[in-house]
């Protein structure tokens, strides 16, 4: 009704909320939409009545036997049959499930672009790990080579009388 009473409900839809149909017509909409959901729905009744065309939103209703039920609700105005009154007629379908995949595979998605940035900053503290250890591990050996060349007269005087060939060879070493 205008007024947000259930005048009629089908079986389907008090099994989905766990309850008998006794307990669900003619008591307040309200009663069965999670209070974050009841704005929703209001507007969307206001905009089905003043419009008249059929309009769509998702509510959550408490499931009295555990977790809350997800339902598109597709709505249209509708004249009542004894009197010229306006009332809004309702299908709903049960998305719960599609609900309930669709963050599944937010939260995979997310897990998968936090364990890319994981994978990239390993990837990138390797690389300049690598480069280091290139770096420190030819610095030592072009050190290593330079010294023995400057050392080469010393150790053995007796071989290289003439040792300025070398000179140009640690000069290029050096620089």
């Amino acid at each position: 009704t205008p007024e947000g009473i259930i005048e009629e409900a089908n079986l389907r839809f008090c099994a989905l909320l766990g309850l008998n149909r006794t307990f669900v017509v003619q008591r307040p909409f309200s009663d069965f939409v999670v209070d974050e959901d009841w704005e929703i729905f209001q507007r969307h009744c206001q905009e089905v009545l003043d419009s008249g065309v059929i309009g769509t939103c998702k509510l959550r209703f408490p499931r009295h036997t555990g977790h809350a039920v997800v339902m598109h609700v597709e709505s249209l105005r509708v004249k009542d049959r004894d009197s010229s009154q306006r009332k809004i007629q309702s299908a709903m379908l049960d998305i719960t499930g599609m609900e309930q995949a669709e963050q599944a595979m937010q939260e995979s998605q997310q897990q998968l672009q936090y364990t890319a940035a994981k994978l990239m900053t390993a990837q990138d503290e390797e690389r300049r790990r690598i480069a280091r250890d290139l770096h420190d591990d030819y610095c030592q050996r072009l050190s290593v080579l330079i010294l023995d060349i400057g050392l080469m007269t010393k150790r053995h005087p007796e071989g290289w009388k003439d040792s300025s060939h070398l000179q140009p060879i640690k000069a290029k070493l050096v620089t």
